[in-house]
């Protein structure tokens, strides 16, 4: 578990990092000035899009989990 969460804690930077050399290839390429703030700031949102669904999920399946865990278990003589 904790594996996953230090690799949601880089996704963040990485996002920004991509986003960054996506706008100065598309900088370069268009000869304008403004690619690689727009690179910078959809690489930052969509890693925070990620990084909600991830915790989002976890969080589903925990309760899941906590909700199974509180019921009584079936016993043999019962056809459920």
């Amino acid at each position: 578990m904790l594996g996953k969460y230090l690799s949601l804690a880089l996704m963040l930077p990485s996002g920004a990092f991509a986003g960054f050399l996506l706008g100065r290839f598309a900088e370069h390429w268009i000869h304008a000035s403004w690619p690689t703030l727009v690179g910078i700031i959809l690489g930052v949102i969509t890693s925070m899009v990620k990084i909600f669904d991830e915790l989002n999920r976890d969080l589903r399946r925990e309760e899941r989990e906590r909700l199974h865990a509180s019921e009584p278990p079936n016993r043999a003589g019962n056809a459920s």
